[in-house]
């Protein structure tokens, strides 16, 4: 396994803030404070001569066109009522920034807090489902153009059985191996048992479920509320992409821990309000989202070998769901009660 990241910020960041700082012709007024709870990115909140800026240095492998093409679909979807921060440009005119070898971007920073999961009420399931909703119906008419597909839309269960292999080994191998670890292993077994003992289905039995533009990553975290808990700011917009607006809605309900009543139908509630899912697509799409579920292999390959500690948080949550969703009798009582609530 890789060693463990230290703490504190990386030199490399600090030379990139004091970078932007000079690009964007302000002063640094304190010392830049990293974002909690920031799993791929590296976020900072940053007091300037101007004011407070959220800062952030973009994972690795995202190419700038698809960044600046998510900046401008932020500014699109604030022109019709989707309330977003759009990125500042510097005095150049440039939204995205090289520096140190990674890609950078300076945000406004929104006085408020994000959703938390786990401790989200039903008003605010309520919020997170018509937000859902609204972006649903304002993205469909983004022209798609080059937009790509979701990545969650396709697999290879080869690969998906030889990435948990590997992470299995990893583990087997590890001296002192803890607690844990073998109850991660454990999940990593049972989702190799079910990949090969028949339930996997190839993603291309799936590629006639429509898509549309779609936000990507609609979760909790990603909904900012002020102080009386209203909307301000629809964040995280970099997995912008082609999705089934059902495949989404479940995509949320799973991430943000809202399959159980009363969340689940104050969510459905809210979505209706802004917009309704297509009946024919929900049964469909509860089957497509199980299998990229039972085929995602990311939070063990980024924890144990790529060594992000960060993503330990969603194991017990993504094993849990899968457990559910193997189920075919909760899938179909799932999707019954998405027709009848958001259609």
């Amino acid at each position: 396994m890789p060693p463990e990241p230290e703490e504190g910020i990386p030199p490399a960041h600090r030379q990139a803030i004091g970078d932007l700082a000079r690009r964007f012709e302000w002063e640094l007024t304190g010392d830049p404070a990293p974002v909690p709870q920031s799993v791929m990115n590296a976020n900072y909140r940053v007091e300037t001569s101007v004011g407070v800026r959220f800062v952030r240095g973009h994972r690795a492998g995202l190419p700038r066109e698809r960044l600046e093409r998510e900046h401008r679909v932020m500014v699109w979807a604030k022109e019709r009522g989707v309330p977003v921060a759009p990125p500042l440009a510097d005095a150049a005119g440039h939204t995205v920034n090289s520096l140190g070898g990674r890609l950078w971007s300076v945000f406004p920073w929104v006085p408020g807090r994000s959703l938390l999961r786990g401790t989200v009420t039903a008003r605010e399931a309520g919020l997170l489902g018509a937000m859902n909703g609204r972006l649903h119906r304002v993205l469909a008419d983004w022209p798609p153009g080059d937009l790509h597909r979701n990545s969650e839309l396709s697999w290879d269960t080869e690969k998906s059985i030889a990435d948990l292999s590997r992470v299995d080994d990893l583990i087997r191998y590890y001296p002192a191996q803890t607690e844990e670890q073998l109850r991660v292993q454990g999940w990593i077994r049972d989702q190799l048992e079910l990949l090969e003992g028949g339930a996997a289905l190839p993603a291309a039995e799936f590629q006639g479920v429509p898509v549309q533009p779609c936000h990507g990553d609609p979760h909790e975290r990603n909904l900012m509320v002020d102080a009386a808990g209203e909307p301000v700011a629809v964040v995280d917009w970099e997995r912008f992409c082609l999705t089934p607006p059902a495949f989404e809605v479940l995509r949320t309900l799973t991430f943000a821990l809202l399959l159980d009543e009363p969340l689940l139908t104050a969510f459905l509630a809210g979505y209706r309000t802004e917009h309704r899912l297509a009946a024919e697509t929900v049964a469909p799409c509860v089957e497509f989202w199980w299998q990229s579920q039972l085929h995602n292999t990311w939070a063990y390959r980024d924890r144990f070998i790529k060594g992000n500690r960060a993503v330990e948080q969603f194991f017990p949550e993504g094993a849990a769901a899968r457990r559910r969703y193997a189920d075919a009798g909760y899938r179909a009582g799932l999707a019954g009660l998405l027709r009848r609530e958001a259609c």
